[in-house]
């Protein structure tokens, strides 16, 4: 499958692979070089005093000097029934620890080592998974990251991941959608209102989909439209972690590839592009911590230096956001509990039938 635009919500899903795609995968696995070992230096900053049990989930995220994003970003995975944040932060000078240490939900951490030593936040994120725990699911974002899908509001992520448990996923594959303002990129954050009330336009067009041997791939968007950037934007937000999980592919395809092509469930909501973009981007060249010498911030700075007043909004691409039924409606993920609420209704009547006899 390969298309310039998303496809009909029917064909995003599990398909059959056939063999051949399945060998591919399997010698991609095997070739695989595992992580080293490394010396993070882990230290707890501040506890949680809320409580957390062995069927919460929590939420795994770095940051650094990202103060702007934590209340709205708290709030919205509150809503999504989330106990438990656990934080890594990177030298943060913002406000960023002192906000979180108040919170009463958060474990905030710091490593010894920056970023980009830390495989760009891989090791981090092992380590915490690890630490606390194995054979749980844990939310794995970063903090401008906002995951929705069907009735999120209603139906809390740990029924979520019952329903992947149940169809036998071991994680929920998300395409990573920027959004942005409507007319010009002049739009700040509040912690009082959700981001996409003030970045409220997504392409809804022009995305190439499709299945490489590491799982699904998905490029284009705002980012190949007006950056003439092919990164992948698919991630693996929500996830079962055991002793056979690994991120040393990297966040887009963590292993066993095998698990990265189960249905699209749902959209990361992603927030880059504010008044500060250009700030953000020299920060980000400028310290050095991003991949390929920041090769994806490079490609930003210079279209922002050629485009002073650059314009994202663009009227054949771009639509308004109305909320996870509409990206249902457009095919970017797909509906979670038609199929749990028709499998409830064969068990129904499966014990019905058992009574009578």
């Amino acid at each position: 499958m390969n298309n310039t635009c998303y496809p009909s919500r029917n064909s995003i899903g599990l398909r059959h692979r056939g063999f051949l795609a399945a060998v591919r995968t399997w010698l991609k696995e095997r070739n695989a070089a595992p992580l080293l070992s490394s010396q993070l230096g882990m230290h707890q900053i501040a506890t949680a005093t809320s409580q957390y049990t062995d069927i919460d989930i929590a939420v795994v995220v770095p940051v650094r000097n990202e103060r702007k994003f934590l209340g709205s970003f708290l709030t919205h995975y509150r809503k999504l029934g989330v106990a438990r944040f656990i934080v890594i932060d990177d030298q943060s000078c913002d406000g960023t620890v002192e906000y979180l240490t108040a919170q009463n939900d958060v474990d905030l951490w710091r490593s010894t080592v920056r970023y980009a030593d830390a495989q760009r936040s891989i090791l981090w994120r092992e380590w915490i998974f690890n630490h606390y725990g194995q054979n749980r699911w844990y939310l794995n974002l970063d903090v401008d990251e906002y995951l929705v899908y069907q009735d999120c509001y209603q139906r809390p992520i740990t029924d979520v991941a019952a329903h992947l448990s149940i169809q036998q996923h071991f994680r929920m594959a998300a395409p990573m959608i920027d959004l942005y303002p409507g007319e010009h990129s002049c739009a700040n954050l509040s912690d009082d209102v959700p981001p996409w009330e003030i970045a409220n336009q997504f392409d809804a067009t022009g995305y190439v989909i499709g299945q490489a041997s590491s799982g699904w791939s998905i490029k284009g968007g705002l980012r190949g439209r007006k950056f003439g950037l092919s990164n992948q934007l698919i991630k693996y937000p929500l996830t079962y972690w055991d002793s056979e999980s690994s991120l040393s592919r990297g966040i887009h395809k963590p292993r066993p590839f095998k698990r990265n092509f189960g249905p699209i469930y749902g959209v990361l909501l992603h927030f880059k592009f504010f008044s500060d973009l250009k700030q953000k981007v020299d920060t980000a060249i400028n310290d050095c911590q991003y991949f390929s010498n920041a090769a994806e911030y490079q490609l930003i700075a210079k279209v922002l230096a050629e485009t002073p007043e650059l314009q994202l909004h663009d009227v054949q691409y771009s639509a308004g956001y109305e909320g996870p039924g509409q990206l249902i409606g457009l095919g970017f993920m797909r509906e979670l509990w038609m199929i749990m609420a028709a499998f409830m209704g064969f068990a129904s009547t499966f014990q019905f039938l058992l009574d009578g006899i």
